[in-house]
């Protein structure tokens, strides 16, 4: 049985994978705003905390939370795009985006899990197979950007978010550490919307699998949900 923690874990993909990971035994430590109304996810698991991942404070608070109990995976999952912070969806344009939108996507989507990461340490080092998978976007990617995607902070805000999984990386592999960037694939959720191609079970199976899989030598890569190599 594995301890995995995971983010954004009330809805959408973050759920999914929380059943995912009930159901097949391991301990889910869930992670959501709002835990006073997360009923579906109280019923997969009774070790629900509040959790903003905009708020240093909150982090720090849900570490505390966890104990001192070893963490065998951190899923970041939780992530806003413009419209969660006032913007209309015409307003997600790189000439029309306000500062103070694309901050706050980076504060929450990158700075975040960054600091969930460095905080659990302590808890990763007493696992015997310790895993980060950080749940990025292919529109973090330079190269797919280039064609799709409309909301520049979700992209700036994911492309920082693999930086500071490379950098991760690269820090963590001699204590066996490893971290990895995950696309789950274009998921019918309320980002995603209803034109999107994938459900989210889906795609929280295949990411269990592939994390699963991983290996030291994984460490620092870009893997699409199927465990596929994704461009940067």
């Amino acid at each position: 049985m594995s301890t995995v923690v995971i983010t954004g874990a009330n809805r959408g993909l973050g759920l999914e994978l929380a059943r995912v990971y009930a159901g097949r035994g391991d301990r889910v430590i869930a992670g959501c705003r709002n835990p006073a109304t997360a009923d579906e996810l109280a019923r997969l698991t009774e070790h629900v905390h509040a959790l903003d991942m905009g708020d240093e404070q909150s982090i720090a608070g849900f570490i505390a939370a966890i104990g001192e109990q070893p963490v065998d995976i951190v899923v970041n999952n939780a992530g806003i795009d413009a419209r969660n912070l006032g913007a209309a969806d015409s307003e997600r344009d790189v000439l029309l985006q306000t500062p103070q939108q694309l901050m706050g996507q980076i504060e929450v989507n990158a700075v975040g899990p960054w600091l969930l990461s460095r905080g659990l340490l302590p808890h990763l080092r007493r696992s015997d197979r310790p895993r980060i998978a950080n749940v990025t976007s292919q529109i973090g990617s330079m190269e797919v950007s280039q064609r799709i995607g409309r909301d520049v902070g979700y992209a700036v805000s994911k492309a920082a978010l693999n930086m500071l999984t490379v950098k991760l990386a690269v820090r963590l592999r001699d204590e066996g550490i490893l971290a990895v960037l995950i696309h789950p694939g274009f998921l019918r959720t309320d980002m995603g919307g209803s034109a999107a191609t994938m459900g989210p079970d889906e795609s929280a199976r295949h990411i269990a699998a592939t994390v699963d899989r991983l290996t030291i030598d994984d460490t620092g890569t870009f893997r699409r949900w199927d465990g596929t190599v994704h461009p940067w």
